[in-house]
């Protein structure tokens, strides 16, 4: 599955969460080895986000 990566990367120091993508750390660090029915589920919850 495509990366959700917008090429605007800054974590924010309060949540963690990457300000470009919506994704923690983890998940940035992660992505390329997560399975499709777990990548699915970061992209869903990342739409999910308010403040994006």
């Amino acid at each position: 599955m495509k990366s959700p990566c917008v090429e605007l990367c800054g974590f924010d120091g309060r949540s963690g969460w990457c300000r470009g993508c919506g994704r923690s750390r983890e998940e940035v660090r992660r992505w390329r080895n997560l399975g499709p029915g777990e990548a699915r589920r970061g992209k869903d919850r990342i739409g999910h986000q308010s403040w994006r």
